[in-house]
This record gives structure tokens, C-alpha cells and sequence, in this order.
């Protein structure tokens, strides 16, 4: 896969095969999260939101297999209630429980792969067609890029003195939108990289980018913990 493929790549299982071996697995579980958490705005049993929880916490050693493993199984009991009356084909929680629970799964890639599926079909519950799941695949694309960016072809150029700048408020910055998900900080981010001397425009105009919540109706505009700008500057893989 090229780089020009990958910026214009508008679904996630070839962009997910050409990283498998290339990316860590912490980005593979914080992108299957990401995908479930489109869903947050649907009433999805408290297990599967805690399960997302597990996964992102698990994904930055927080939390270790046990409590992977015991998030797996509640959520897996959480599926039997999304859709008491209705078929399930046709239910778009129950979909959203499944891909809770494909989050925390034991291998990272599974996670993604399984996850990412799972809540695509959850977009339409295959009850229209498959046009909305198709762009939700179309959105998928879209987190994966935000999550690994163009790290795969280059890597951002930064001078080690950004970081410490001013007392470090680039780092600082960037730990407090990475711990409470406050994505509009990330121009406010972009400010401070330029005041302390960056000028890579890639990571610029990144964090400068309209920022929107995860059902955003522009996919190139959304941001999620996992962000690579974020990440590349707090030393995260």
C-alpha cells in the first residue's frame, strides 16, 4: 500500500492488513474502541460500556488479562438483553453490545478487525441496506488514519527543545487532552508547537483540524484517545 492508498483508503481491512506486524497492539485495541464509542449515543447496557473502559485501560497497562477476561464475559451476558423483542438483525444495540464485546477480546488485532465489522453492521442493523454501513466503514478508515496518521511513510520532524519549551506546556498539553479526551485543546496544542518552533505541517495541521465528537459528519475531523499527533508527542506507541 502506497501512502497516496492509505490517505485515500475508505475501508479498514486492507489498511488493518498492511499495518498487521507494523503497528503496536495498543493502537490496534484503542482503534476497536473508538469504533464501539461511535455507538455512546445509543442506550447500550453499562457492561458493554464498561468493557470499552477495560480495553482502554488494558491497552496502556492499566489493567491486566484478568480483568480483560471478566469485561469479556459480562459483556457476552449483557448480549442475551440488548434485544429482548425485536430480531436481532434488524437491532442496532445488540450489534453495539457485540462489538463491546469483540473490544475486549484477547488479540489486539481481532479486537480491531472483529470490532470495527461488528459495529459497521450495527450502523443500519441490515435493515436498509448496506449504503449506511458502508459509510461507516468509510469512518472507520477515516479513526484508523488518526489513530497511526502517516507514520507508517514518514515520521513527524520535531526539535527535542518543543518538549521542553516554556516548562514543558507542549507535554503538559498534550497529557491533559490524552487523560480527559479534550479534544478542543488540540489548536490551543498546535499554538503552543508553533510558538516553541515546530513547523512540521503534518502534525500542525492536524491538531488544528475541525475538532468534532465521534459521530462527526465530517470523518476527516474526528479525533480519539489515540490520536498519533497526541501520541507522538507524549512518546506513546
Amino acid at each position: 500500500m502506497t501512502e497516496a492508498e492509505w490517505l485515500a483508503c475508505a475501508h479498514p481491512e486492507p489498511m488493518l492488513q498492511f499495518l498487521r506486524g507494523s503497528v503496536s497492539e495498543r493502537k490496534l485495541r484503542l482503534f476497536a474502541c473508538a469504533c464501539v464509542r461511535r455507538g455512546w449515543h445509543l442506550p447500550i447496557d453499562g457492561r458493554c460500556r464498561r468493557a470499552v473502559d477495560v480495553a482502554e485501560r488494558y491497552a496502556d497497562g492499566l489493567s491486566g488479562r484478568g480483568e480483560l477476561a471478566v469485561a469479556q464475559h459480562q459483556a457476552g451476558a449483557a448480549i442475551a438483553f440488548a434485544c429482548p423483542l425485536q430480531r436481532p438483525a434488524v437491532c442496532r444495540e445488540y450489534y453495539v453490545a457485540l462489538a463491546a464485546r469483540e473490544a475486549v477480546c484477547d488479540t489486539a488485532h481481532s479486537a480491531a478487525k472483529n470490532a470495527s465489522a461488528t459495529f459497521a453492521s450495527a450502523a443500519d442493523g441490515y435493515c436498509i441496506g448496506r449504503a449506511a454501513s458502508m459509510l461507516e466503514r468509510r469512518y472507520q478508515a477515516c479513526l484508523l488514519r488518526e489513530l497511526v496518521g502517516a507514520v507508517p511513510f514518514r515520521a513527524p520532524a520535531m526539535p527535542a527543545s518543543v518538549l521542553t519549551w516554556d516548562g514543558g506546556i507542549v507535554r503538559t498539553l498534550a497529557q491533559c487532552i490524552y487523560d480527559d479526551r479534550a479534544f478542543d485543546l488540540l489548536p490551543v496544542l498546535a499554538d503552543a508547537l508553533e510558538d516553541a518552533g515546530c513547523t512540521d505541517q503534518d502534525i500542525l495541521s492536524h491538531c488544528r483540524a475541525c475538532w468534532l465528537s465521534g459521530r462527526g459528519e465530517q470523518p476527516n475531523a474526528l479525533h480519539v484517545r489515540g490520536c498519533w499527533a497526541v501520541d507522538f508527542l507524549l512518546g506513546m506507541q
